[in-house]
């Protein structure tokens, strides 16, 4: 159907310092057909400068027959930045043009200028599960670069990169290249710069620029002939380097040439997965005008240990392929929608004009699709809607016996809740015993050579045992409400028998320990004594520590804090300390003390503590 038919034509420019090239490409059947390649060479033309080159563009435009055509102008790859970034696999569109958008602007850094930036989407591949390949241009590049072909009266439709258009001309005459998955270079060589291109597998993993143009060669020819740059350069297509001719000093200007590969290659081997950045590469492809010079491809490939290739479109009567031309057919593939790689940096305005285009014909089907749609899905519907009526009947019916139940259930969530609490005290106080007893295994396990423990207390008991700090008038606070038992060995919950708690008169009804706020054993506590030793003794304490806490039973362990030995300490050392200075003869030995805190404990208060109502609960119970 014509609706749906691809564009009829579509034109690739590309505009050099020393030529402008352009490929009018056409579609033939199903595939597509090179119609015309013509080149305005300023040299061969007697134009002087870059100026003068573009104000002859358009009649020379004009007399090729494609002034009206619609152009895909190409960006030098220098004033452009291309970055492959990874992003996680079974991203959304939308999600994964956000993530872009970030890159981008990580591109951008710190100017204050705005970009304009386009991605493509990659195949999963060598190490990277979702490879995107974005890029970056300044607008005001852009903007420049339109405006002045849009009052030349140039009918512009696309921008794209001079780089990935040459990637797309080598992936259109040589299809076989994307089944390969060696890394292969592709360098195209223009007069004032070079653009080197590292592809695999059909993708472009890196895009770089070099600061070398053949203009070198034509410079270095004209000084070794004595002859002015335009005589030179009609000398250099007739002249062939020789690998083997190192003395020569254009052989001087590949290897400088080389040196420029070297070091891009290094950066992109830098950020490359592993997968690909130890390869060697499997081929050199040169392509601009500058790989015509003779024997430039053979010294390349004898540098870098493989074969290099020039390629380009194949002229329509010679045969011979054009180097000079691929980028301006991979510009023409990118306004045909044919290209591997298409990143446009058209304006944002021309890029949606463009979609519309594209897009129009599936509109149209989509109107004529949806009203006939429509009409099936409204009498669908409606026999929808009548079994949905009888469906809700059904639910609701549910719902009103459902609603006799909450309550009760909620009675007896109510009753589980309370009787978990009452458990508390006899899981948290029958197992002290346990605790005290694991405790003294773990001390004798982990204790060093002739190490000893003479007090060993879970931290309740010990500090029941503490003397009671003096208030500011010097009285000891004996409040019995203070003081209530908390340890483990014969400490209960209340101090007074059950009769008196009925009793006003008893001053201690309200000593009781409400379960909720019951305190937890948490740590013991154990003094001891270790062979002093004049070096190394807390080297052999802090082993014991980490001992403690390489177990099981303890998760930390450490010396008590000085505030919570003051008083207690005295009274546990002073029967041993009488015991040492009456007999000498037992050795010499110095204190020592645990604070060890236990890694799980009885009674997980958090999982006890009552759910939190949510807001719309509430505001059931008020609407009932």
């Amino acid at each position: 159907m014509a609706l749906f038919s691809r564009k009829k034509q579509a034109v690739g420019l590309d505009i050099g310092h020393g030529a402008v090239k352009a490929v009018h490409v056409v579609p033939k059947g199903k595939e597509l057909a090179i119609k015309q390649m013509v080149v305005l060479d300023a040299h061969q033309e007697g134009i002087l400068d870059e100026e003068e080159l573009r104000s002859s563009m358009l009649a020379w435009l004009g007399e090729n027959g494609l002034r009206n055509r619609p152009f895909t102008v190409g960006i030098p790859q220098f004033l452009a930045t291309t970055q492959v970034s990874d992003f996680p696999p079974g991203v959304k569109d939308e999600e994964l043009q956000d993530m872009v958008s970030f890159e981008t602007s990580q591109l951008g850094g710190l100017s204050d200028e705005s970009f304009s930036s386009d991605y493509h989407v990659m195949e999963p591949k060598f190490g990277r599960s979702n490879p995107v390949l974005i890029g970056v241009c300044r607008q005001s590049v852009i903007d420049e670069r339109m405006g002045r072909l849009t009052r030349d009266g140039v009918n512009v439709v696309d921008l794209g990169m001079n780089g990935l258009a040459v990637a797309n001309a080598f992936y259109y005459l040589h299809p076989a290249a994307i089944e390969d998955d060696r890394p292969s270079i592709l360098m195209d060589i223009g007069d004032e710069g070079t653009t080197l291109l590292v592809v695999a597998g059909g993708q472009v993993l890196f895009a770089g620029s070099l600061m070398f143009g053949a203009s070198r060669y034509t410079e270095v020819l004209a000084s070794q002939l004595g002859c002015d740059e335009a005589q030179a350069d009609r000398r250099k297509r007739e002249f062939i380097l020789d690998p083997e001719m190192e003395e020569n000093p254009l052989h001087a200007v590949t290897a400088q040439l080389e040196s420029e590969m070297r070091n891009a290659i290094e950066h992109w081997r830098s950020a490359e997965k592993e997968e690909l950045a130890d390869l060697l590469f499997g081929q050199i492809w040169l392509t601009g005008g500058g790989a015509a010079l003779g024997g430039l491809a053979d010294c390349l490939g004898r540098f870098f240990g493989c074969e290099a290739v020039v390629f380009g479109p194949p002229d329509a009567e010679t045969g011979e392929s054009m180097p000079a031309l691929s980028a301006a057919l991979g510009l023409a593939l990118q306004s045909m929608e044919a290209a591997r790689v298409s990143v446009s940096l058209a304006p944002l305005s021309l890029r949606w004009l463009r979609r519309r285009r594209r897009l129009f014909p599936f509109l149209v089907a989509a109107e004529l699709i949806f009203i006939g749609l429509l009409a099936a899905a409204l009498v669908r519907y409606h026999f929808h809607l009548t079994e949905e009526k009888l469906s809700l009947e059904r639910e609701l019916n549910e719902l009103r016996e459902c609603q006799t139940l909450i309550p009760k259930l909620d009675e007896q969530m109510t009753a589980m809740d309370h009787h978990e609490r009452m458990l508390v005290p006899f899981v948290e106080k029958a197992n002290r015993a346990q605790r005290y007893i694991s405790t003294l295994n773990e001390l004798h396990r982990v204790r060093g050579t002739n190490n000893f423990f003479v007090y060993v207390a879970d931290r309740l008991s010990y500090d029941e045992q503490r003397p009671e700090p003096e208030t500011d008038a010097g009285i000891t606070d004996d409040n019995p409400r203070r003081r209530r038992a908390r340890g483990a060995l014969g400490a209960a919950m209340f101090n007074s028998a059950p009769d008196a708690l009925g009793s006003d008169r008893n001053p201690e009804l309200l000593d009781a320990a409400l379960v909720k706020d019951m305190e937890q054993l948490v740590s013991m506590v154990a003094f001891g004594y270790a062979p002093y030793v004049r070096i190394g003794r807390y080297k052999a304490l802090k082993e014991l520590e980490e001992r403690l806490k390489q177990g099981s039973l303890f998760k930390q362990a450490g010396p008590i804090p000085l505030p919570d030995r003051q008083g207690i300490e005295e009274q546990i050392y002073n029967s041993w300390n009488r015991f040492w200075a009456e007999k000498p003869s037992k050795g010499n030995f110095f204190p020592f003390n645990l604070d060890m805190r236990f890694a799980e404990l009885d009674v997980n208060k958090k999982a006890l503590s009552p759910p939190t109502p949510q807001p719309n609960d509430k505001k059931k119970k008020k609407k009932k």
